[in-house]
């Protein structure tokens, strides 16, 4: 994460309790939230093998739960999805400006994988927790990870994602069609650092702001 979550937590009196995270990789974020007063973290990974590796390392953490799960907009579609040599840059996209930024990064693999919606997933896992901070770190799939969560919206107070200015990936969503759909739903961007020069970075969204 590019902006420290205790950071946020002091400038904007953020105390989440329940997180849902999507895009977990290697779970790096859960010292933060759990310095930050998190009491219930669901992390979602696309990845069988991080999944796996992901399931272990919490497997004496209470309150924690590993979800493996390709999420978007769609319940039950097939995507292939591009596993890259460094893991974290694995997407359902192809790269785009992604080749000339980080030329030593490249897909490696490729699984054919089924999608579910956010939405659907709370139910299918019986999931009771009213989240409310959502973080989504997947790789030009943001947007339609939001398209496909409109009722778990309702209780998220903030959304943590990662954006884009540019295609890093191809036909990935850019900043302003997230800052469009999210408004919908009463969230203000109030945050946004880039990565160096990058036109990629984080952003923050607040609810009722």
């Amino acid at each position: 994460m590019l902006i420290k979550l205790n950071e946020l937590q002091n400038k904007y009196n953020i105390n989440p309790i329940n997180v849902i995270h999507i895009g977990a990789h290697d779970g790096q974020e859960y010292k933060s939230y759990k310095d930050i007063g998190v009491k219930n973290i669901v992390w979602i990974e696309a990845n069988p093998e991080i999944s796996n590796r992901l399931s272990k390392k919490f497997e004496s953490e209470k309150n924690t739960k590993v979800i493996n799960a390709l999420i978007t907009d769609v319940d039950n579609q097939e995507f292939i999805f591009n596993i890259t040599n460094n893991e974290q840059s694995s997407s359902i996209l192809e790269l785009g400006k992604h080749k000339n930024l980080y030329p030593n990064i490249f897909y490696t693999k490729k699984i054919s994988l089924f999608s579910k919606t956010i939405d659907t997933l709370v139910k299918e896992h019986q999931i009771k927790e009213k989240f409310d901070f959502m973080n989504i770190d997947v790789q030009g799939a943001e947007l339609l990870v939001l398209k496909g969560a409109k009722n778990t919206l309702k209780t998220v107070k903030a959304v943590y994602t990662e954006i884009n200015t540019d295609y890093v990936y191809k036909d990935c969503a850019l900043i302003d069609e997230i800052d469009s759909y999210l408004f919908n739903f009463d969230f203000k961007r109030v945050e946004t650092k880039m990565h160096q020069d990058h036109p990629w970075g984080d952003a923050l969204y607040l609810k009722n702001i």
